[in-house]
């Protein structure tokens, strides 16, 4: 096996690269019967409230499950999904035709978490077609030529507005794309590296297939509003709106009278108030950084779509920012957990400790930006010599004092070292 090829001494190590990769939701994350069986029957961990169940919510819950918190999932709406909506059309020949009035493409599968749920569930995806045919407003097909024509004046368009950034510099922060958008000039394009290889795809049946199966089995209390934290809507029509009659009747094809029809109003619905976020003028990549941050000493956390600023728009990006805050969450109560255990045992010189650690930040041995660096000293029991001396990132940097190394206190901090002198 491979853990047999690993030298002992580089266990540790394996086992906390392990841990981070799956507490961070690097791996081991979404649906797959084997991870589903490692859910605690029983929690062992305190209680997380997860308030609303898009894609984010859901991710979050799953994994905090996963990880023996005891969650309880609170959502507005009668459904989960938030954004990710699809309506089963009703009636006609065909029962059961699905449409995604929110979130409807994965925009890249290499590497996209919600590409590996639906692997997990034998889900097969769609490639969106290089070449589709753009139509009028009238319904009819759009002249080559002149689509040709607006797509290079387009991506010209693009080209002056970099260039202008460039000259404009800072500037350019207060400056529009162009004279009827509302993007930003500087940033609009600030997730640029960050987007996923491979094909856009559609799911079959659309996208709440992956709603419902991340819902599966969560402890969902819904249209339950939250209004304060302390410290879908779909519409029919009688009238079409999309001239169907147009496209195909040309062809020869008899369109009959909609059974159905629907109109979105995201940007009127009290859970979503718009669709997906952007980068506007005066704004910049560090608002998404700004929103993602907890409150209240690691007591609430924000996730969502407008939290990352690496995919911002997409439905992964939810998804993604929800097994983000769950790590933070389990991060911070991992640690009041220890410091709990720490104050259970206090130092009997714990004046003295403090006192000393003041000194040594006072005067630390290499400082560079907002960064301290403090040489260890472990002392041995007894009236042994230190085990180690100090900590030299380059020859001549460390300025450690002779007086300093006479002192037992081991500021246990960046770097920790174990009696043979090795990275423990």
């Amino acid at each position: 096996m491979f853990v047999d090829s690993i030298p002992k001494h580089c266990y540790s190590l394996l086992e906390s690269t392990y841990k981070y990769l799956v507490s961070h939701g690097y791996i081991n994350f979404g649906i797959a019967p084997a991870i589903k069986e490692k859910i605690p029957a029983e929690p062992s961990k305190p209680h997380v409230i997860v308030i609303g169940h898009g894609l984010a919510g859901l991710a979050a819950a799953r994994q905090m499950m996963r990880f023996g918190f005891k969650v309880t999932a609170l959502e507005g709406r009668n459904r989960a999904g938030g954004w990710v909506y699809t309506k089963k059309m009703e009636g006609g020949i065909r029962e059961g035709v699905a449409a995604d009035l929110g979130g409807s493409v994965l925009t890249g599968t290499l590497g996209n978490p919600l590409g590996i749920v639906a692997r997990q569930l034998g889900y097969v995806l769609h490639k969106v077609r290089d070449k589709c045919l753009p139509y009028s407003f009238d319904g009819k097909p759009v002249d080559p030529d002149m689509d040709m024509k607006v797509e290079a004046a387009f991506n010209h368009l693009l080209d002056k507005a970099s260039s202008l950034r460039q000259l404009m510099g800072c500037f350019s922060v207060d400056a529009s794309l162009d004279l009827i958008s509302k993007l930003s000039l500087a940033f609009w394009d600030q997730d640029g590296p960050y987007d996923m290889g491979g094909d856009h795809c559609f799911l079959p049946g659309g996208n709440g297939r992956l709603v419902h199966a991340l819902a599966e089995n969560l402890p969902i209390l819904y249209e339950r509003i939250v209004n304060t934290v302390r410290l879908l809507l779909a519409t029919r029509f009688l009238r079409v709106i999309w001239p169907i009659w147009g496209i195909y009747e040309p062809q020869g094809i008899t369109v009959p009278e909609p059974i159905q029809t629907i109109c979105t109003r995201w940007g009127s619905d009290p859970f979503s108030l718009g669709a997906y976020s952007n980068v506007a003028v005066g704004a910049s990549g560090d608002d998404y950084d700004i929103l993602a941050e907890s409150v209240g000493d690691g007591r609430l956390f924000f996730a969502g779509e407008a939290t990352n600023r690496r995919y911002p728009a997409t439905m992964h990006d939810a998804f993604v920012s929800g097994l983000r805050e769950a790590a933070n969450m389990a991060h911070y109560a991992n640690a009041g957990a220890l410091r709990i255990k720490i104050n259970r045992n206090p130092s009997k010189n714990a004046h003295s400790c403090a006192s000393l650690l003041a000194d040594l930040f006072r005067e630390p041995d290499l400082e560079f930006g907002s960064f301290y660096v403090i040489a260890l000293i472990k002392a041995e029991r007894g009236n042994r010599k230190p085990a180690s001396t100090s900590l030299t990132l380059k020859s001549g940097t460390s300025k450690l004092k002779a007086d300093n190394l006479k002192q037992k206190l081991v500021r246990r901090a960046k770097i920790m070292r174990n009696g043979n002198g090795k990275l423990g």
